[in-house]
């Protein structure tokens, strides 16, 4: 097994449920991440395995490098949603969906507050069994 990073937000939902990749910051630490999944409004949105990257790539206006080798739909992707993206370096990883789009499986999360909990950007958890027990505990 691997580790698991949650994020959240319309964006991550995005490119994870439409093209499988997702972007972020170039200092997040993808070394022992296996698994990221995305909340979003209280759902679990996707579960996918990284199968590619993290990928180094930067964007300089409206001109991006580090693309070569990944596919179409997501170059295209990238350049329609450049607004998305700050300026500079970024990381890029593609993944294998283990879940996308879990409105047939009841994954609703009954907690209260975001599922990332009091974190900034990410959150990580040891495994898969860990990830699905704390998105499905409900606060009390």
């Amino acid at each position: 097994m691997g580790r698991v990073m949650v994020v959240s937000g319309a964006f991550a939902t995005h490119t994870t449920k439409l093209y499988n990749y997702y972007v972020c910051d170039k200092n997040v630490d993808f070394s022992k991440v296996n698994y990221l999944a995305v909340n979003y409004i209280n759902e679990l949105q996707y579960l996918g395995q990284i199968i590619k990257g993290p990928i180094l790539c930067k964007l300089e206006g409206t001109n991006f490098t580090g693309l070569r080798g990944l596919p179409y739909e997501v170059k295209v992707d990238l350049k329609e949603f450049i607004c998305k993206l700050d300026p500079g370096e970024f990381q890029l990883i593609l993944l294998k969906p283990i879940i996308g789009g879990c409105e047939h499986l009841n994954l609703t999360y009954n907690g209260h507050g975001p599922f990332v909990n009091n974190i900034q950007r990410y959150r990580l958890f040891e495994n898969l069994a860990d990830f699905f027990a704390a998105h499905q505990s409900v606060e009390e």
